[in-house]
């Protein structure tokens, strides 16, 4: 499955809205930001992280798969139980499969 693709910490959630998202591609970019890949570690604000499932297959940035509207993923808090992490929106400009 398609979708737009991520390219801000904003438009991650899981549960809550993440706070920032670093990963290895600085190439990339959209024009909200650098194109997220399934290699980014995501930080939340409750000191939690997440991490990507890899989904998409055919668009990859220097080998490695990026994140659409579609991707999946696990957060993980501090003293609870791991969660769904899931995208809220892309950037509309940029669209991957």
């Amino acid at each position: 499955m398609a979708g737009s693709i991520v390219t801000t910490a904003f438009q991650v959630v899981g549960p809550m809205p993440a706070a920032s998202m670093v990963g290895p591609n600085a190439r990339v970019r959209g024009a909200l930001g650098a194109v997220a890949t399934v290699a980014d570690l995501v930080a939340l604000p409750d000191g939690g992280t997440g991490t990507w499932t890899p989904v998409v297959g055919r668009v990859t940035v220097s080998g490695v798969g990026i994140v659409t509207r579609s991707a999946i993923g696990t957060a993980t808090h501090p003293g609870t139980s791991p969660t769904p992490m899931n995208v809220s929106a892309g950037d509309p400009r940029l669209e991957g499969q």
